[in-house]
């Protein structure tokens, strides 16, 4: 495995789906999502949803929200973006892989009142493989990968910053 894929933080990965400029802008210290009141309702939900849960299990530079009975949790606001979610959950499931321990994943959608159940494959294991590599590869680039226009860009912090 590339160790380059070890700079890549969960946030990165579901990026890479939503928007690879993101994904660039946020590994090169480029962030706007702390003035984002969207982001602020996303860390809401995830804090009140599961108090009793411990919060935010730290390996590395990734961050799992909890896990439970041998079941890796990610919390997520709503489903409008799960297959960056999923995929989100399949590099954590890939990362504690790569250090021995085999766990499914959880997504959690505590306002929906949904959960969905997440496991590796071969076949998953090999598409975020090749995921990181492609990541690795747009995040060493000098300049971000030019802005492109998609329904999500409204609700986006860095939508003033990629269009003014």
């Amino acid at each position: 495995m590339n160790d380059q894929h070890y700079d890549l933080t969960g946030t990165q990965v579901n990026y890479y789906f939503i928007c690879k400029r993101k994904m660039w802008l946020s590994a090169h210290d480029i962030s706007f999502e702390s003035s984002s009141e969207l982001v602020k309702l996303g860390r809401l939900v995830h804090n009140s949803s599961y108090k009793r849960k411990k919060k935010e299990i730290r390996i590395g530079n990734i961050a799992i929200d909890h896990i439970e009975d041998g079941i890796i949790h990610e919390v997520k606001k709503s489903d409008r973006m799960s297959d960056a979610h999923t995929f989100q959950l399949l590099y954590y499931i890939y990362r504690l892989k790569q250090i021995g321990v085999n766990m499914p994943g959880m997504l959690d959608y505590p306002k929906l009142k949904k959960k969905v159940h997440v496991t590796m494959t071969a076949e998953k294991e090999k598409l975020v493989s090749e995921m990181l590599q492609d990541a690795s590869d747009i995040i060493s680039q000098k300049k971000p990968p030019p802005a492109e226009y998609k329904p999500i860009c409204p609700k986006c912090a860095y939508e003033e910053f990629c269009w003014s």
